[in-house]
C-alpha cells in the first residue's frame, strides 16, 4: 500500500473466521475453532493490522460463538480470556541469565501478555 501512496491508511482485516461446511452448530463451538481463534489472536498481536473483525460472534449456525439457547461455545472463553489480558496485563520482555522469555502484546495499542517461548541469547 505504501508503494501506491496509501501507507498512511489503517490496515483492516475484515470478517475473519474458521470455515467448515458440514454440521456447523457443534463444530463452530468446538475446541478446534477455539484453538484457531486463540492462535489467530496470538498471530495478530504483532502483525501490521490495525483492526481485525471476527465474522459473526452471535448464535449464527455458520460461525457464531453461542448456541441458540444463549449457552456459550468453547470459542467464547477464548474471547473472554483475551479481553481480560487486553484490559489488565502488560507486555514484558525480561532477560535473565542469558535467556529471554518472550511475552507478546495482546494488541499494539493495549499491551497484554501471553508466553510464546523461551530462547537463548
Amino acid at each position: 500500500m505504501e508503494k501506491y501512496g496509501f501507507g498512511n491508511l489503517p490496515s483492516v482485516l475484515t470478517e475473519w473466521n474458521y470455515w467448515w461446511d458440514k454440521e456447523p452448530w457443534d463444530f463452530f463451538r468446538s475446541q478446534r475453532v477455539a484453538a484457531f481463534r486463540a492462535a489467530t489472536l496470538i498471530e495478530l498481536e504483532d502483525a501490521p493490522v490495525d483492526v481485525a473483525t471476527l465474522y459473526r460472534g452471535d448464535a449464527w449456525n455458520w460461525g457464531g460463538i453461542f448456541y441458540r439457547d444463549g449457552t456459550p461455545g468453547k470459542p467464547f472463553y477464548v474471547w473472554l480470556a483475551y479481553r481480560r489480558l487486553v484490559e489488565s496485563a502488560k507486555r514484558l520482555e525480561p532477560a535473565w541469565l542469558g535467556w529471554i522469555l518472550e511475552l507478546p502484546a495482546a494488541s499494539m495499542r493495549s499491551p497484554a501478555w501471553g508466553a510464546t517461548g523461551l530462547s537463548g541469547c
